[in-house]
């Protein structure tokens, strides 16, 4: 699996009183797990991460300024009708690496800035699906110039990418999620793709990529 991740969680509840769960750490290898459960509609969501994200009965819940954590899922609902029942469960991967990078001209200097992304996804339900919810999350640029978050899987494209200029207080907002989208982007696919987005702005423009799909916008910017 991915850095940074330590333990697989297990947690099955009916939606009103009854809810079970339990975290091992990876290392412990558990292969095969079972509980009692009442004969009713159930929700089973499996996670593997880093300790201490699941512990709300209801899923998995992004703290407000954070970004969503390296996080495997797998969500099902049934009804357990039976005196015994199976799954076999396979992990996916339920997050995405969004890379925001800046190209200036040869003999300019980068300008300082920071990234805010804000969306509708907040975490994820019982049954692995994506929660609507408050999200935003803040980056700066790394040494090599570049802003890394991590966001949760979307369910349509109002993701948006708000840019601040540190020189002059100057902020721009961009809907990033409808441009995402448009590259051709699946947020359905069952592992989700990091995705690239490079900004290059010229005298009255700005052109985004994402992937090898480009968009220019045209407008005035103040320096």
């Amino acid at each position: 699996m991915g850095e940074g991740m330590d333990s697989l969680a297990v947690a099955i509840g009916d939606g009103a009183d009854f809810y079970v769960r339990e975290a091992f750490r990876l290392r412990d290898n558990v292969l095969e797990y079972g509980a009692a459960v009442p004969k009713t509609g159930i929700d089973v969501l499996v996670a593997c991460g880093s300790g201490g994200f699941l512990s709300d009965p209801s899923g998995i819940h992004i703290p407000e300024g954070g970004e969503c954590p390296v996080l495997y899922l797998s969500g099902d609902s049934f009804v357990a009708d039976g005196d015994e029942m199976r799954r076999t469960v396979t992990l996916h991967r339920s997050y995405c690496v969004l890379t925001v990078s800046m190209k200036t001209s040869l003999n300019a200097r980068p300008r300082p800035y920071r990234i805010m992304l804000e969306g509708n996804v907040s975490g994820y339900s019982m049954d692995g699906t994506p929660e609507e919810g408050v999200f935003y999350s803040f980056s700066s640029p790394s040494s090599g110039g570049l802003c890394r978050l991590r966001i949760p899987r979307q369910v349509d494209g109002t993701l948006l990418l708000e840019v601040d200029f540190l020189d002059t207080g100057e902020v721009r907002t961009f809907p990033v999620g409808e441009y995402i989208l448009e590259s051709g982007y699946d947020w359905s696919a069952p592992d989700l793709e990091d995705i690239d987005v490079e900004m290059d702005f010229s005298r009255s423009s700005l052109t985004f990529t994402v992937s090898k799909w480009k968009k220019t916008l045209s407008f005035e910017i103040t320096f």
